[in-house]
């Protein structure tokens, strides 16, 4: 492994963690109001989330994608999925080693599920893409390695809400007092009531208990379409903004017209101009907003040397850093000679394999109240990002030596 690619490796992971630094600061101080506050960084969250992600998403795709170059997309769908599924067993076979249960069991799978599949990725190849090694074979290379890792999180995105955010609502792991079991049992009993109400189909109500043919299939056809009418999967904005971009990206002359193609200028610029302004602070705000809120609280450093959180925090290291780069990256290798891509594309998916967990996971159990779980994972959160520093510099320069010789295939603009 030549110097060039250690530097580059290197130097990525270095402006991680320069930007880190200059959250935690703001997650910190001033300490009567720090700059970047719990309030503060829900309010930054929001506006990542709703509004400046969906717009780099937009864009980047939008000037990266062709009809004809989604031909040779469709591996980052396939790998996106592989890595989800590799994590998941990984996480739940980890997890029964460690004894975890219930509540605690779910949110630790879904940590060595999900990787941080759009910030940190974003940070690495926004520094990668100013390298000679890359910046010489792809002259665009930041432009189309964003659009790049916005297709490749759009599977990730449908599993995350779809699947694994439901799965996280239906736990329960608050702290219960004794004076809170009556009325525990009186809201389980309710609880328990509204579910048959529930459970109770027209062709029931209608039947009082009679046992007809009739009855009988129009209770299964109405027991059935409620099922059905649970199995939503949540299609939000983050999810819109790349299928959006590949819509514009798809359609010939609209791209043109709308956004141009990273080499000519749009006819009616003003709506790519806007996509790509909103699009810019996202790598710096979104670093920032994670390093700030990993930040321990004061008094709360002692919960780091639990021996519950060294546990976690040593099966999900072992998940993230180990077990599922390993694989992945042998899995790439070993298939990279009859999938399609170009050797931009295929590092995005080997980053994606070496990346921790992704935090969204804590903020959405925030989100949904359950405070004590979200509180329980943030020390083993806040350890693994500290240890990602080393895994990923290593992972990163693995990624660009096997990338390297990957020369055989097409570039990236024969194929975007």
């Amino acid at each position: 492994m030549d110097a060039e690619i250690l530097k580059a490796s290197a130097g990525a992971v270095g402006r991680i963690l320069a930007v880190s630094c200059v959250g935690v600061y703001c997650g910190k101080y001033p300490k009567e109001a720090p700059l970047m506050s719990q309030e503060v960084r829900k309010g930054i969250g929001k506006l990542l989330l709703q509004i400046l992600v969906p717009a780099l998403a937009t864009h980047s795709v939008a000037t990266s994608v062709t009809a004809e170059g989604l031909k040779e997309m469709w591996p980052l769908f396939v790998w996106c999925f592989m890595s989800v599924l590799l994590g998941s067993s990984c996480s739940y076979l980890v997890s029964k080693m460690l004894s975890l249960e219930g509540a605690y069991q779910k949110a630790f799978i879904a940590a060595g599920t999900f990787g941080n599949n759009v910030g940190l990725p974003l940070l690495i190849l926004a520094t990668l893409c100013k390298e000679p090694l890359l910046l010489d074979k792809y002259p665009d290379c930041k432009r189309q390695s964003f659009g790049l890792i916005m297709l490749y999180g759009i599977p990730w995105r449908v599993a995350m809400f779809g699947i694994a955010i439901p799965l996280l609502k239906k736990t329960t792991c608050e702290t219960i007092t004794p004076d809170d079991v009556g009325d525990i049992e009186m809201l389980a009993q309710s609880n328990e009531e509204e579910d048959y109400q529930e459970d109770q189909s027209p062709a029931d109500e209608a039947g009082e208990g009679v046992e007809t043919s009739t009855t009988t299939t129009l209770s299964m056809f109405y027991r059935l379409r409620e099922k059905i009418s649970k199995l939503k999967f949540r299609i939000d904005i983050n999810i819109a903004g790349p299928l959006l971009g590949i819509v514009i990206g798809s359609i010939p002359g609209v791209q043109d017209f709308l956004v141009g193609n990273g080499t000519s200028a749009p006819t009616l610029p003003v709506f790519g101009d806007l996509l790509e302004t909103l699009g810019e602070p996202v790598v710096a705000l979104s670093t920032m907003v994670l390093a700030a809120a990993l930040v321990p609280k004061e008094g709360s450093v002692k919960e780091f040397c639990k021996p519950e959180v060294i546990k976690q925090v040593i099966g999900l290291c072992t998940v993230r850093f180990a077990i599922v780069p390993v694989t992945g990256y042998a899995l790439v290798y070993l298939s990279k000679s009859f999938m399609p891509g170009s050797g931009l594309q295929w590092l995005v998916i080997l980053i994606e394999f070496s990346v921790p967990s992704a935090q969204i996971v804590i903020v959405s159990m925030a989100a949904m109240g359950k405070h004590v779980l979200a509180s329980s994972m943030a020390p083993v959160y806040a350890v693994q990002y500290i240890s990602c520093i080393f895994a990923l510099t290593a992972w990163t320069a693995a990624a660009l030596y096997l990338v390297k010789d990957f020369e055989d295939l097409p570039p990236v603009e024969a194929v975007l």
